[in-house]
């Protein structure tokens, strides 16, 4: 119970800071330009959004590692 009241807590807080810093519209861009550094097009809108959403799952994962390890194994 109070793990789960922790892990909100901090998820909220963690999408707080990424609204307040306008960090998905940044790594919008960054995915644009990991397009075309591998040598696609850009303005392909679905291999954008698809770039994007790979970057933002790696991120939920890397993010929700501690917390899912914890409950594991505690």
């Amino acid at each position: 119970s109070n793990f789960n009241f922790v892990r909100e807590a901090i998820t909220i807080v963690c999408d707080i800071v990424i609204l307040y810093y306008k960090v998905l519209p940044w790594f919008w861009t960054k995915s644009g330009v990991l397009v075309t550094n591998v040598g696609l097009n850009a303005e392909n809108e679905i291999i954008h959004t698809l770039a994007f959403l790979a970057g933002v799952m790696v991120w939920s994962q890397i993010t929700d590692l501690p917390f899912s390890l914890y409950s594991t194994f505690v």
